[in-house]
């Protein structure tokens, strides 16, 4: 568990130093390792500063054209009570809508809405 501490110091060493994370600092560095660990606390605290930062996460299954784990992934994302944010939204949005699932895809605007995070416009 050490390791992970010093990676997260190191990560806020980064910031402080001027240096901006990036998605794969984020996701690879540390909250991967928090989750396989057991840290879930910490897990979702990445989220939390990703938001801040407004990176999007590697959402592998977009990239990977899978809608169903998608529909999963964001199923879990919700059920914790996790704050949409903009990166997220306009990565989650257009994928709902190539992909026909408009009902989410409005569930996903209204939710966003609803939190009151400023978007880009995105065309379904």
């Amino acid at each position: 568990m050490g390791a992970l501490h010093s990676a997260a110091s190191t990560m806020d060493e980064m910031v402080k130093e001027g240096v901006s994370p990036d998605v794969v600092s984020f996701n690879t560095a540390l909250m991967s390792a928090f989750y396989r660990n057991g840290r879930f606390d910490d897990g979702e605290s990445i989220w939390k500063r990703m938001a801040e930062m407004d990176i999007a996460p590697d959402i592998g299954y977009v990239k990977d054209d899978n809608l169903e784990a998608v529909k999963r992934w964001y199923g879990e994302f919700e059920k914790k009570g996790l704050a949409l944010f903009k990166a997220l939204f306009e990565t989650l949005a257009p994928f709902l809508c190539e992909k026909g699932e408009l009902q989410l895809a409005f569930e996903l605007c209204r939710e966003t809405i609803r939190a009151k995070c400023a978007v880009d416009a995105v065309c379904c």
